[in-house]
């Protein structure tokens, strides 16, 4: 072998010397930005909380009173009244004409 190519093999084997990481492993936000997502996540979270509990629905020009928020008074909207029409008289449909009846895949072969 020659000496050049000698050379060329030892820095091909030769371990590479350490540098600084890749760009591509560095962060793509910087610090603040991600401190800024932590904290609307945060904000997210707990408004989706107080939600749940807020079981009145609102309209705009509504008028409250400080009780109106209270959890006794979320309670009294949350239960649900009983329907003051039945749905079939409402589309005036009789339930009996499209009641369908498939017994085939539980029928037994009779055999004589």
């Amino acid at each position: 072998m020659s000496k050049s190519a000698n050379d060329s093999l030892e820095e091909i084997l030769r371990p590479a010397k350490p540098g600084p990481a890749p760009k591509r492993l560095q962060s793509h936000r910087p610090h603040g930005n991600r401190q800024k997502l932590i904290e609307e996540q945060r904000t997210a979270s707990e408004n989706r909380a107080i939600e749940y509990y807020q079981t009145r629905e609102w309209k705009a020009g509504d008028v409250y009173a400080p009780h109106d928020l209270s959890p006794a008074e979320m309670k009294k909207w949350k239960r649900r009244s009983p329907p003051t029409s039945d749905v079939f008289d409402a589309v005036d449909l009789n339930p009996l004409d499209v009641y369908k009846v498939r017994i085939g895949r539980w029928k037994t072969a009779v055999e004589d």
